[in-house]
């Protein structure tokens, strides 16, 4: 239930899937080790207390609220007798758990994670050609890792010193942080790193650009060009989302299961980091993909000024690997009559050999990713929906909710 829910009715159960009788761990397979339900059932009152309220403050431990939950009954429901018709499988830990406290666990405080676990910036590289570094790429590791890197390393270098815990599960998820420098701010971005290393390591790469009046994209940028790297840190909430993926699966390197026979990606400005941690992901897994597997891929992509748009070259090295079947590259200077419009689309969309009508016309052949500023998917959406025919099922965009 959401905080609304818990506001507006109060009635609230908590779900846990286990076995209460497998003591001696000889339950043979993951579903035969899930297969009973426990319910408890209350009422879930949200609480916000007022600065003097000494005991609830207590509780709150750095969060605004909490949410009190009332047990009035326990209810056991065997897979036996019915269950809920479905079975559960165990995927890992939330993302956003603290680690656990008590005898044998970890002893940090969990008010050191009230706010998110503590990473440090690992490394960082330029990724725009304008000589004003205008974007930049920042991989952070835990902190308890304390492997600090040069901001000069090539980016040849960078997979090899991600490390530690976080796990990007498919290409296109972001991580959630917050910036304790800035008051503990809360910010959003997508990985840009593959999510390889993410699944095998933890670390990850986000890739921020200079926005005038961003508080905290200015302030990264400022540390690094004021010299003060090493007081770039943050704290991981969780890594989430996963909506801009090319893939049905990823299981690497056992499996990594593209989702459609066409992908097209559409993005303006720094929309295209999502873009290139599916292209990055697609150089990852190459060599597990039947080559009669693999998707046909195609990129539009548009800026105000191409030398500010993120590891730009990298993209054109995709075309010339033939990765990238299709790519444009389009440059607005600002001006709106050269904007990403219907015959870019039409061109991106249209096989020689079949045309706009066919391409668009089976929701489990294509794949449209598509990010940016809201004024530029809003258009984008309703030509490729509109006027091209699109399903709309097959179009996926990120809201950055957690």
């Amino acid at each position: 239930m959401t905080l609304g829910n818990c506001l507006a009715y109060g009635e609230a159960c908590l779900l846990f899937f286990f076995d209460l009788d497998d003591d001696d761990g000889d339950a043979t397979t993951e579903h035969e080790k899930n297969t009973d339900t426990l319910h408890l059932n209350g009422r879930a009152t949200v609480r916000f207390p007022d600065d003097d309220d000494d005991d609830d403050s207590e509780r709150l431990d750095g969060a605004d609220c909490f949410v009190e939950f009332v047990l009035s009954e326990v209810r056991r429901v065997e897979r036996a007798d019915g269950g809920l018709g479905f079975e559960a499988i165990p995927d890992g830990l939330s993302p956003y758990n603290p680690p656990l406290s008590g005898p044998g666990a970890d002893q940090t405080s969990a008010k050191d994670y009230a706010l998110g676990v503590p990473y440090v910036l690992i490394s960082c590289t330029p990724a725009s050609t304008d000589g004003a570094t205008v974007v930049r790429t920042f991989g952070f590791a835990p902190e308890e890792e304390q492997q600090q890197t040069s901001c000069d390393d090539d980016s040849s270098s960078r997979a090899a010193k991600i490390v530690g815990g976080v796990k990007a599960r498919v290409p296109g998820q972001f991580v959630t942080l917050t910036i304790p420098a800035l008051g503990d701010a809360l910010r959003s971005y997508t990985i840009s790193s593959s999510p390889t290393q993410s699944a095998a390591r933890g670390g990850f790469e986000i890739t921020v650009k200079r926005k005038p009046g961003g508080v905290a994209s200015n302030w990264l940028h400022d540390q690094v060009d004021a010299d003060a790297s090493a007081s770039i840190r943050v704290r991981v909430l969780g890594v989430d989302g996963g909506a801009i993926s090319a893939f049905a699966s990823w299981r690497f390197p056992a499996s990594a299961t593209p989702a459609a026979d066409r992908v097209v990606m559409i993005s303006a400005g720094v929309g295209v980091t999502p873009m290139l941690a599916n292209l990055r992901a697609f150089g990852d897994c190459a060599s597990t993909i039947d080559s009669a597997a693999t998707p046909w891929l195609g990129l539009v992509h548009c800026d105000r000024w191409l030398d500010r748009t993120p590891d730009v070259e990298e993209l054109r090295a995709y075309e010339a690997s033939g990765l990238l079947k299709y790519v444009d590259l389009v440059e607005t200077q600002g001006d709106p009559a050269r904007r990403v419009a219907k015959p870019h689309l039409e061109r991106l969309l249209a096989l020689p050999e079949q045309g706009v009508a066919a391409a668009s016309s089976s929701s489990s052949s294509l794949r449209v990713l598509l990010c940016g500023p809201d004024v530029f998917m809003f258009p984008i959406k309703r030509t490729l929906i509109d006027d091209l025919g699109v399903d709309s099922n097959c179009i996926l965009t990120d809201d950055f909710t957690f």
